[in-house]
């Protein structure tokens, strides 16, 4: 690892170069310089440091000077003026033999262009620094073949760069860079030329190396998602000049002062510059919550802040007139015929948020914990709980500060604690999350510029109270099951094509006799993914019919997707409704207050219950297909797609981990609803689980994801060995080649896990794609 710092440097290019130094440091502009001069201002007094094993960031508009900073610090770029120090000394003080030696030894680098020597293959190109250091042959070719499987590209080593993908040819300058062991990597814009799936794996896989190796890496980038995802910090260029150096925890959007002109725009080049707002005006949908959950901001319209206000002056009327009101001055719980008087109803609302605080294991994601607080102020803007707009206002300021409470996932049988530990942090206790940066919640409030809350009477207990918890989870997992179906369909078309599938069983005439939009919808889209193959015309009546699992693929992803219909249809129902017990209503001159049983879950836990067999039904029966390609009795392919077979047992195990998930899922599939319990001294004496329903669902989703990206990479290892080449049809061709563009074929045995976790980023990285187009394509 190095320390790297930049004191005062100054690039002029040009002839007079010395002149025009004058001319920055008087404070003429570039222009100006220009014109004076004929010289080009490339860096103007540009100080910063970088700390070692930190993935250091520098973003800025095309222009204000990124490459050439970068190339400072190597010494491809001598500066006009100034310092370039590692590890406190000055590198412009090395000579010749010297600097050649630190460039070998100390610092490498990753270009945009990949920079590959196209006459050497991606083993010589690999070892070329330690060949050129004297290395022996053999010791380099270890050294080469340990990074070329590290990063992926496991029996491409005897390959030209001409004969790569993209995203392969990155990989190799990547190990090149990795096999220098060097201090120190620079990596100039690595990422910008590649397929934003390829891009997103590549970020991955530089994060994942770098949490065991540690290197100094300074890291140019245009994309401000890019940035955020791996910068440890973050500095902003502009004009040549002007840096802004912050922590990438620290903040959600790059302020615009610090861009030119205008915004971030510029550096976005046509990308999402801003995270879409989403505005509480009437009920949101199971939709908008997933948005909220995955990063877009919320806000409050007028008509919302105004039927929160007016509910709050009813719950101040009733104070006011000791109206009795569950938990405004009651107990909760059983202790609901306790009176709490006016002096105590403050203590009673901030002990409800700290005795609640129960929950126990590991805390929600950083999605889950969005969607729930996403639901908790939609709650809030129904107008019928009471709680001061102060407090929601403080909600939003942290959930759009991507400050997420740390609110552990077990322990609710509804939502009491799950919630309660949202609550906490807003008077000051508990923990946050901002970015990898743990705070406390008086740490967190006080970043935002908040104190912690006073709670009000009633405050505590609308807090805590409701279905958010059930309904944000619900509304994500809805999300993560719409990827999947289209994911689902893509893996099956490929299995039929492998596997010489009768078309039949997929043709409109046949499905529409059938009353199903489900089903409808998976035919449409079997048909689509499977147009023009050539494969499945030469196989076309070689058999009867197919067996069931591959035969009932419309029938059971469409069941799948009927069902999903029906949750969605409730979880909206449930978004739309208050859930907060008591409701308050009337008004401030004639204030209503109504106990009820609202907040119970039960509509929801019964939906979640179903969403979790139908999930369950798609991950069983993409197992069964994925038997279908390995298994040699019945694919008429290598047995268990292995190159070599006996010698190799290829994706034998592999179905073995599918199968093993799916048994899983059979445990997590049974009904939460059921689980009942008595709690509160026979005061809540039915739970309906509705949170902890949502809960697994998300798990057997995760289940679903590792399967179906298990079957893909065995459907696309299929293709490999087909025993003639037929041509594919173009859907299933073109995903092919992006999945092959990421994940290269299995030949030898090697551990496949990280196979898979590979095929589940590239999935997860369409999200985008598939909300515009529907298809992961």
């Amino acid at each position: 690892m190095a320390d790297i710092e930049i004191r005062n440097v100054y690039k002029i290019f040009g002839h007079d170069a010395k002149k025009a130094l004058g001319m920055v440091r008087d404070g003429l502009g570039k222009a100006d310089i220009l014109a004076k001069s004929g010289c080009s201002v490339g860096l103007n007094d540009v100080s910063l440091k970088i700390g070692a094993g930190k993935i250091f960031v520098i973003m800025g508009l095309s222009g204000s000077g990124k490459s050439t900073l970068v190339r400072h610090i190597n010494r491809l770029i001598d500066p006009t003026s100034g310092e370039v120090l590692f590890d406190g000394s000055n590198i412009l003080d090395l000579d010749a033999k010297a600097l050649r030696a630190f460039r070998m030894r100390r610092v490498s680098m990753v270009f945009q262009s990949f920079a590959l020597m196209p006459h050497r293959t991606v083993l010589q190109n690999v070892v070329y620094g330690q060949r050129v250091r004297g290395v022996a042959k053999a010791d380099a070719r270890e050294i080469g073949m340990k990074w070329i499987e590290t990063v992926g590209l496991s029996g491409y080593d005897a390959k030209f760069p001409h004969q790569l993908s993209g995203g392969m040819k990155q990989r190799v300058g990547l190990a090149r860079a990795l096999a220098a062991d060097t201090d120190v990597i620079l990596m100039d814009e690595a990422f910008s030329a590649l397929d934003p799936l390829i891009r997103g794996d590549m970020q991955d896989q530089l994060l994942q190396l770098q949490q065991n190796l540690s290197k100094t890496i300074v890291f140019i980038t245009h994309d401000l998602d890019e940035a955020l995802r791996i910068g440890s910090e973050i500095a902003i260029l502009k004009e040549a000049r002007s840096f802004r150096s912050v922590i990438r925890a620290r903040f959600s959007t790059i302020p615009p002062t610090t861009m030119s002109p205008g915004s971030s725009s510029a550096v976005m080049k046509g990308r999402r510059p801003m995270r879409e707002m989403i505005s509480v005006d009437g009920p949101l949908n199971w939709r908008k919550i997933a948005s909220v959950a995955e990063g877009a901001r919320l806000g409050l319209s007028e008509p919302a802040r105004e039927r929160i206000v007016h509910a709050r002056r009813i719950v101040d009327a009733l104070v006011e007139r000791g109206i009795r009101g569950y938990g405004i001055n009651t107990g909760v719980g059983a202790l609901c015929d306790v009176i709490i008087d006016r002096e105590n109803q403050q203590a009673l609302s901030r002990n409800i948020i700290l005795s609640h605080a129960c929950g126990v294991g590991d805390a929600l994601g950083r999605a889950e914990a969005r969607a729930v607080m996403a639901a908790q102020i939609a709650n809030f803007a129904h107008g019928y709980s009471g709680v001061r707009i102060e407090t929601v206002e403080a909600l939003l300021t942290l959930l759009n500060a991507d400050m997420i409470p740390l609110i552990p996932s077990r322990g609710s049988v509804g939502y009491l604690t799950h919630a309660a530990a949202i609550g906490l942090v807003l008077i000051g206790h508990g923990w946050a999350m901002q970015g990898t940066e743990r705070l406390s919640g008086d740490a967190a409030l006080s970043r935002l510029g908040l104190a912690p809350l006073r709670l009000e009477a009633k405050e505590g207990l609308s807090l805590v109270n409701g279905t958010p918890c059930a309904t944000g989870l619900a509304a994500l997992a809805l999300a993560h099951t719409e990827r999947l179906f289209a994911w689902a369909d893509a893996a099956a078309a490929m299995t039929y094509e492998n596997l010489g599938s009768q078309a039949n069983a997929f043709a409109e005439l046949p499905l529409a006799l059938r009353q199903s939009p489900g089903l409808r919808a998976v035919g449409k889209d079997l048909r689509d993914w499977l147009a023009g193959s050539a494969m499945l015309a030469e196989t076309a009546g070689t058999r009867t019919q197919d067996p069931l699992s591959l035969r009932a693929v419309p029938q059971v992803h469409g069941a799948a997707r009927d069902a999903f219909g029906q949750v969605a249809e409730i979880v909206d129902r449930e978004l739309s409704s208050v859930t907060d017990n008591p409701a308050v209503g009337g008004s401030p001159e004639a204030p209503e207050v109504h106990s009820q049983a609202h907040a119970v879950g039960a509509a929801l836990g019964l939906a979640m219950d179903g969403l979790a067999v139908a999930v369950a039904e798609l991950a069983a029966i993409s197992e069964r297909r994925i038997d279908r390609l390995v298994n040699p009795l019945v694919s008429g392919l290598s047995a268990f797609l292995a190159a070599d077979s006996g010698v190799s047992s290829g994706y034998m195990i592999a179905q073995y981990t599918a199968a093993a998930l799916v048994a899983e899922n059979r445990r997590l599939a049974a009904p939460a609803s059921l689980d009942g319990g008595i709690t509160s001294a026979l005061q809540e004496d039915i739970l309906t689980h509705a949170t902890p329903a949502a809960w697994k669902v998300h798990a057997i989703l995760n289940n679903l994801e590792q399967i179906l990206a298990i079957e893909l990479l065995a459907a696309v290892q299929a293709y490999d060995l087909q025993p003639q080449v037929r041509a594919k049809a173009q859907g299933t061709a073109a995903l092919y080649g992006r999945i092959r563009s990421v994940i290269p074929a299995y030949r030898d045995d090697r551990p496949m896990n990280e196979d898979f976790d590979r095929m589940r980023r590239l999935m997860q990285g369409a999200a985008d794609q598939q909300k515009t187009t529907g298809k992961p394509l």
